[in-house]
This record gives structure tokens, sequence and C-alpha cells, in this order.
């Protein structure tokens, strides 16, 4: 049912018609809050000043802080509190552009408690249709998302602590780590083999972690800041694909899609027994540009089927003529497509659907297919240039 208000009374951005909660703010747009309600200019200011262009930190900042206070009297409702608090929290990662094994202590410390306070609004002001109807759309679960964040900064502050414990120096701010200085010391952790191949790989957060794939899936070490961990195929059934999960003691962790069986952590070369998180998850880069279409239609040039088709066209086709001929044709006609697809969430969907699900299933059946025996040995035949 598409809601009586189009425009959101708090964000001011449209309302989805198949959504009941504004995918920016989570105000209700059945019954919107009014701007007289106190506080919500303040929200609106922060909201504001989180979309402009370069982002005004300190501004969104003190508009958060003076709006809170009119939360609990004015009686905001829940999905609104919520969504304003984990903005509030994840404003501090932002902020630094980093990840939050990267943050100072001093941030992280902060980051974890606006990160409980969100957490609590989610655990014990929601109710369970509340959740379902709040998280259907949503890039990521907010209870998910808020769980792991809380776990992985729980974590880091116990490493933090057993360091100090042991005398030894806290990892480098983030301005240190991007600026160094020509007296600079050795980096806590020493260089060791392997640890460069952090530079192949992107986060694959907030988007692509529901279906990782050992060919382009890695996990990224807490403590080496650019180790990267290549996912190895299932030890029980040798299945190649995972998804992200929680056991029974509700640890979060990777679940074959063979055989169900869960992993909880990997071994990286330091010695860190690496925790799984959304955060550690990393992706392969894409070789070259990605598809129109299926940029437009997954919304993120970094998705998994975007680098699946990508790597189809610069392993597969550009080798061949027909292939060339092909690449070039769908350069021409496909841009005017994509920008279709990108304007309207009804056609991205069915383009999903229809054509880049399709695809994706067609490479696959295709790589599935017996390599040759150059292939096999490891000679590879010489890449040609579609241009």
């Amino acid at each position: 049912m598409a809601p009586a208000h189009s425009v959101c009374s708090v964000c001011g951005r449209e309302f989805r018609s198949t959504l009941r909660f504004c995918q920016t703010c989570a105000n209700d747009s059945a019954d919107p809050i009014v701007r007289d309600v106190p506080g919500i200019i303040e929200l609106h200011s922060a909201y504001y000043h989180l979309t402009a262009s370069p982002i005004a930190w300190d501004s969104a900042e003190t508009a958060f802080k003076t709006a809170f206070p009119h939360a609990l009297r004015s009686k905001w409702p829940s999905p609104l509190l919520l969504r304003a608090r984990i903005e509030y929290a994840f404003l501090v990662l932002r902020r630094a552009g980093c990840e939050p094994s990267e943050l100072p202590t001093s941030d992280l410390e902060l980051f974890a408690d606006r990160l409980d306070e969100a957490k609590f609004i989610y655990d014990g002001l929601l109710t369970d249709d509340t959740r379902l109807e709040l998280e259907r759309g949503a890039r990521y679960p907010y209870g998910q998302l808020l769980r792991e964040h809380v776990s992985l900064c729980s974590k880091l502050l116990t490493l933090r602590e057993a360091d100090q414990e042991r005398g030894e120096t806290q990892p480098l701010s983030t301005s240190a780590q991007r600026a160094p200085t020509t007296a600079s010391v050795t980096p806590p952790v020493q260089p060791r083999e392997g640890e460069t191949n952090g530079d192949k790989y992107t986060f694959a957060y907030p988007r692509g972690a529901e279906r990782l794939e050992v060919a382009s899936t890695g996990i990224r070490c807490v403590k080496c800041p650019n180790h990267v961990i290549p996912l190895s195929p299932c030890p029980n059934c040798g299945g190649t694909i995972f998804m992200l999960s929680t056991d029974v003691l509700n640890f979060t962790g990777l679940s074959c899609l063979g055989c169900r069986t869960g992993f909880t952590s990997l071994k990286c070369v330091c010695g860190c027994q690496n925790p799984i998180q959304a955060d550690t998850i990393m992706r392969l880069k894409a070789k070259s540009g990605g598809c129109f279409i299926a940029t437009a239609a997954c919304g993120d040039p970094l998705a998994p089927e975007v680098i699946a088709l990508s790597a189809f066209r610069d392993d597969v086709l550009v080798r061949s003529r027909i292939g060339r001929a092909f690449v070039r044709l769908y350069y021409t006609l496909s841009p005017p497509v994509a920008a279709v697809v990108a304007r309207c969430n009804v056609i991205r969907r069915l383009a999903l659907m229809l054509i880049v699900g399709p695809a994706v299933a067609l490479v696959g059946a295709m790589q599935k297919e017996p390599k040759s025996d150059f292939t096999a040995v490891g000679v590879q035949p010489k890449r040609c240039n579609p241009d």
C-alpha cells in the first residue's frame, strides 16, 4: 500500500511505496512524525549535513547531540530513534574513513558506547513485527549490523588491553597510518610473506556478504593491516560457496551451502586467530571496468555478480574475435539501458532477476566445464586488448 505522504518529514527523501519505513531515517510513512515535535528540526539538520558535499561532520555531530535530549520527552517513535542512534554511532567510523581496527582507542571506545545505545533500543524497544518491517528492503539487517560491530569492538578493545598489559604500544592512529613521517618506527606487526595481498581486495561490507565464493573472497586479519587470508573450500565436503551466519552460541562464522558445516575463525600468518565478522570479509577487486547493466541492477560496481561477469569478459570473451565484437557492441548499446535501469527500483529488480541472474548462472555453468591441458598446468593464453 502506498504511503499517504510521499516525502519524509525528517530527511526530505521520498518514501518507497512498497515499504512502511523511510530507508534513510526510519520515519513511519503511515504516520510520519511532524516537524513541530521538539528535536525533529535538529534531526533533519543532522541528516542534511550528512548528505552535504563535503560532509559537514562537526555540524552533524552537534545536531545529533542537540536532538537526542528531546527524544524521550517528545516520545519519538522507536524506529526513528534507533536509526538516528545508528547514524550517530557510525559517524565516528565514517568520519575517520577507516575500519574499527584502525581507530585510536579513544575513538573505538566512543564508537562502542554509541553502538551499545543503539543496540539497547533495538533489543528492548522494538517488537518483533516492527523489526521485520523495519528491515524489509534494508541493505543490511540492523540487528546483525549492531551485534557484529559490538562484538568486534569488544574483541579489539580486549586485545588492546592485553597488549598494554604486556607493555606493547597501541596501534597507530588513522592519521599516523596515512601520513607516516621520516622518523616513523617499525610497524607493530613485522611484514610477513603474503601480507601485501590486501591490495588485491576490497571490503565486501555493506553489500555482497550474503554469498561468499572461494575464488573471490578472503578474510582480513584484525591485526595485520594489509593481510587477507584467502577463503578455502569447505574441509568437510569441498564446497566453494559459503554464507555469513551464526552458530548455536551466536558466534559469527561461515556456513558451507553444501553441507551446512560452519567454522568461526582462521589463523593468520602473524598468529592471530582471526574472527570472521562483516567487517573482515573482503572480495577481490574487479579486474577492469564493470558490466554497465549488472552494475545498475546491483547498485554496486563491486557486487559479486558484477565481478563474475567482468571476470568472464576479461578471461573468456576478449580472447576470441567474436567475443571482442560482442563486447564492443555491448559497450555501445548498454549505457542507455543501464541509465534507465538505475533510475527505477522496479526495473532494477526485474533486470537483476531476468538478466543478471540468468547471465551469472550461465557463466557459472560454462566455467564448470573441464579446462584444456595447457590451462591446467598454469600456461595462460596471452590476453587480448578489446580495443
